[in-house]
């Protein structure tokens, strides 16, 4: 099977901005439990303490969107590299 890397990058592109912007919403829904859970998942001793604004959101909307694409696209073109090798070579 092989991946087509366009629709891929797409796809994982899409849904990191969903996450992102769930996130995003949780935060400021909830900056106490957000903040207690971010200091957990990165080992602080104490919480850090978010702020979320309208550039930063974009910012990191956009960056970890293209992030999600470009690197599922080169997932699928090793992928797809990979899997011709292989198909080629007999396993």
């Amino acid at each position: 099977m092989k991946l087509d890397p366009v629709r891929l990058s797409l796809a994982a592109a899409t849904a990191f901005g969903i996450v992102w912007a769930t996130c995003t919403a949780f935060v400021v829904a909830l900056p106490a439990i957000s903040n207690v859970a971010a200091g957990g998942m990165t080992h602080f001793m104490g919480p850090p303490h978010m702020l979320v604004t309208a550039t930063g959101f974009f910012i990191g909307l956009v960056g970890w969107s293209v992030a999600a694409g470009v690197t599922s696209g080169l997932l699928a073109v090793i992928y797809n590299a990979l899997g011709n090798k292989a198909a080629n070579s007999g396993l």
